[in-house]
């Protein structure tokens, strides 16, 4: 009886520790829009978000939780011993009435279509490819997503002991193991990659094809001397001295560096690249062997200056060259157009860049999209912004507007590249200003607006010059996105005036409450969507935009110049589960025990 008691007084409290949900509550930073309260989901429930089941001006994240089996596992109730009635054959079987439909649009999933609207490069499962396309693709058949340890967080309702080493944790999983496929005899290799054998390949004839297939070689033709040869460019291997030339193939680009020994050595390249392209044309399919003269597309040569962009020049302007790029316009199974663009080096160069890029033939640019439905790790993160009120039309966001011009990441501080989705980032920069002529008599308030709106220019994206316009910024919750699937910036509420004191004594200008740093909050969770077809999809569940401490900047008469240190920092969360310390445990247990 001691034993019980002993070990009831040890068990209880632990277990009111572990089971308990935590709910904290941050009243230091209030909002303008209206707060989402975020409850911690327990660690036994599975995460599901509709894909249309959200507004765009709602904050809340979409989400479904399906209850996870009790345990311990109760006992069901045995079967009666009378014998069930034997349906009828006129009745459908459990297979024809669960089975899905051929094709459902809500529940569309491909893994490889990134871009809306426009057919991804050798993505078979793509329902914006059409049959033409579809030849020139080698379809191979996408492996199904395995389970992973860290299922047991969500079908068994207890976390991995890996996970959580505590009282009630899963060690080891007794489910039944699949069955092995049974060793096939009349095994065909042919659906799977195997080294050429050349020996066979020169002596059979060669199969015509009209049309180049993903990953053939392109070809070039010279008329003159009837001699057709593959199309290649400069390539490092083990080295950064490109001593090897890698051939171009259909619908794969590829970038080289060379490093150069001198600037006559990128001359050297550069003439080798132009007169090949002066004195070849490039076959738009590849040749067939009945065409004594095939048709062939002139490479045209464009020179990217500092001031203008030339193309079709016989006199080349430029001096040194530190990229070449090489632009191939295509419908899937032609080459359509070959421009090779050759831009300016600004100072002596060290390295000469190769790029090849392929584009399709369509009017429309395709829109940005970072995943085929929740976000690759690293894949930029999506923003876009309302359009102004229209009487005749709901508001809409101009991410789904054909003409939009604007960006659609989050950059800042004048940089290129766009934040990376799940990558922490701090960024510093400076900004310089002119300052005005300082007189007593004078207003300064405008020049210290002007000033704060300069900063907002660098820390804030779109271009945004007040704190304002960032009411009509969203976030994208998918990679790949929806139109009701998107998140306002929470911002802060509390916005003190700026103000402009001249100081007679001193001689001085005294901008007030100045902002010069802002941070980036992102919390982001692995859902299942797609009504449970598609799991482990990282996705944005809030985002919020935090402000540094406020300044005084204080400007001496004598200055002439303005030059200010900004801060920019992002930040991503991942809510998990709390790990308690075993040690500590048993800690408390040896002090309860005695």
């Amino acid at each position: 009886i001691m034993r019980l008691v002993l070990i009831s007084l040890l068990i209880a409290p632990l277990l009111g520790i572990k089971i308990g949900i935590s709910q904290s509550s941050n009243d230091a930073n209030t909002t303008t829009t209206s707060t989402t309260t975020t409850t911690e989901t327990p660690a036994s429930t599975t995460q599901a978000v509709d894909i249309s089941g959200s507004g765009l001006g709602s904050s809340e994240t979409v989400s479904a939780t399906t209850q996870a089996p009790t345990f311990p596992p109760r006992k069901t109730a045995k079967p009666s011993s009378t014998p069930t009635p034997t349906l009828s054959s006129t009745a459908a079987t459990p297979t024809e009435a669960t089975a899905p439909p051929a094709y459902e649009p809500a529940l569309y999933y491909c893994a490889c279509d990134w871009q809306l609207d426009v057919c991804d490069i050798n993505c078979c499962c793509d329902r914006d490819c059409n049959k033409q396309s579809l030849q020139a693709f080698s379809c191979w058949q996408t492996p199904e997503p395995q389970s992973r340890l860290e299922d047991f967080h969500y079908t068994h309702g207890l976390p991995a002991c890996h996970l959580n080493d505590g009282w009630l944790c899963v060690f080891r999983s007794n489910t039944k193991p699949a069955r092995l496929q049974p060793v096939n005899s009349n095994f065909d290799a042919a659906a799977f990659n195997k080294w050429p054998l050349e020996s066979f390949v020169a002596d059979a004839p060669a199969a015509q094809c009209m049309h180049y297939s993903f990953g053939q070689p392109l070809q070039l033709w010279q008329p003159d001397q009837q001699q057709l040869l593959h199309l290649q460019l400069p390539s490092a291997f083990e080295s950064a001295h490109c001593q090897l030339q890698q051939a171009v193939r259909h619908l794969q680009p590829m970038q080289s560096s060379c490093l150069l020994q001198n600037v006559a050595a990128a001359q050297t390249q550069l003439w080798t690249l132009l007169n090949l392209t002066s004195s070849h044309q490039l076959l738009p399919k590849p040749r067939d062997l009945a065409e004594q003269q095939p048709d062939g597309i002139n490479i045209q040569v464009c020179q990217q200056l500092a001031t203008q962009f030339i193309c079709n020049e016989t006199q080349l302007e430029l001096e040194l060259v530190q990229r070449i790029e090489l632009q191939l316009l295509h419908n899937y199974t032609h080459i359509l157009e070959a421009k090779l663009i050759l831009s300016e080096a600004t100072q002596t160069p060290h390295w000469l860049h190769y790029e090849l890029i392929y584009k399709p033939d369509s009017m429309l640019e395709p829109k940005p999209s970072s995943g085929a439905l929740g976000y690759q790790p690293g894949a930029p993160l999506l923003l876009s912004k309302l359009l102004p009120q229209n009487e005749s039309a709901p508001q809409r966001l101009d991410y789904f507007e054909a003409q939009s011009s604007s960006q659609h990441w989050l950059t800042f501080c004048s940089r290129s590249t766009p934040v990376g989705f799940g990558i922490d980032l701090m960024q510093r920069c400076r900004l310089q200003q002119a300052l005005p002529n300082l007189q007593s008599a004078l207003n300064h308030s405008q020049y210290c607006e002007q000033l704060q709106s300069n900063i907002w220019r660098q820390l804030l994206p779109n271009n945004c010059t007040q704190l304002k316009q960032l009411e009509q910024v969203f976030v994208s919750q998918l990679g790949r996105p929806a139109p009701t699937q998107w998140l306002p910036l929470q911002l802060p509420a509390s916005n003190p005036g700026i103000e402009a004191v001249y100081d007679e004594a001193h001689q001085s200008l005294i901008c007030r409450n100045m902002l010069l740093s802002v941070s980036y909050e992102f919390h982001i969770a692995e859902l299942t969507l797609l009504q449970g077809h598609v799991p482990h999809q990282p996705v944005v569940q809030h985002a919020r935009l935090l402000l540094g401490q406020r300044h005084d900047l204080e400007f001496d008469n004598n200055e002439q110049r303005v030059e200010l240190p900004l801060t920019v920092s992002v930040m991503f969360y991942k809510p998990q589960p709390r790990i308690r310390n075993s040690a500590a445990l048993q800690a408390v247990n040896y002090a309860m025990l005695m």
